[in-house]
C-alpha cells in the first residue's frame, strides 16, 4: 500500500501534506505505543516504517510549532488539549480515547485537512500498518491507540461528567 497516495486521494490533499499527515498519525501512534506498550513495541514501528522519520519532519515543517523542548509529535499531541486539571476534565467528559482522537484530528486539521476528512486518516494508517507489522502487534496496538480503532465503546455513565455529577448527589 502506498500510504502517501492513499492519504492524498482520500483526503484531497497534495503529496507533501499527505506525508505530513502520515507523520502526524504514525508519530502519534508511535508515541502512544511507547507510552502504553513500551519502547520495544515502538521500535517495531521504526523497523517496519523506515519512512517515518522523514514524514514526521514533514509534519513539523508543515505545522511550524515544533520547538526544541516540545517532545516531537508526541509532545505536540500531548500539548494540544493540555494536561493538568483541564486535561483531567476532558478525560472525564470525553474519555481518554476520545480525547486522544480529538488531539489527533486537531493536529491533522492544522495541516489543512477538513476535520470531517481527518477522521479517515486513522483507518487508512491502520491498513498500512497491517501490511507491515504482525497481526498480534496490530491487535495490541488497536487496544491502546484510539485513532487506530476509533472509540468504539460508549463511556460508562460514571466515566463522564454527568455521570460523575449524578453519582455525587
Amino acid at each position: 500500500m502506498d500510504l502517501i497516495s492513499t492519504l492524498s486521494s482520500a483526503l484531497g490533499i497534495d503529496a507533501s501534506k499527505a506525508g505530513a499527515v502520515a507523520g502526524a498519525v504514525l508519530g502519534g501512534v508511535k508515541a502512544q505505543v511507547a507510552d502504553k506498550m513500551g519502547d520495544d513495541a515502538a521500535a517495531q514501528i521504526d523497523a517496519a516504517v523506515p519512512e517515518l522519520d522523514s514524514w514526521t519532519k514533514q509534519t513539523e515543517a508543515e505545522t511550524e510549532t515544533e520547538s526544541e523542548d516540545s517532545g516531537g509529535i508526541g509532545g505536540m499531541l500531548g500539548g494540544m488539549l493540555g494536561g493538568g486539571a483541564g486535561g483531567d476534565l476532558l478525560n472525564s467528559v470525553m474519555g481518554e480515547g476520545a480525547k486522544e482522537n480529538a488531539q489527533m484530528i486537531a493536529l491533522i486539521s492544522k495541516l489543512g485537512v477538513d476535520p470531517g476528512k481527518a477522521m479517515m486518516a486513522g483507518p487508512l494508517v491502520l491498513g498500512f500498518l497491517k501490511d507491515r507489522l504482525p497481526e498480534e502487534w496490530i491487535e495490541k496496538a488497536m487496544k491502546v491507540v484510539p485513532i487506530l480503532a476509533g472509540v468504539e465503546e460508549e463511556p460508562k455513565k460514571e466515566d463522564n461528567l454527568m455521570g460523575a455529577l449524578s453519582g455525587a448527589v
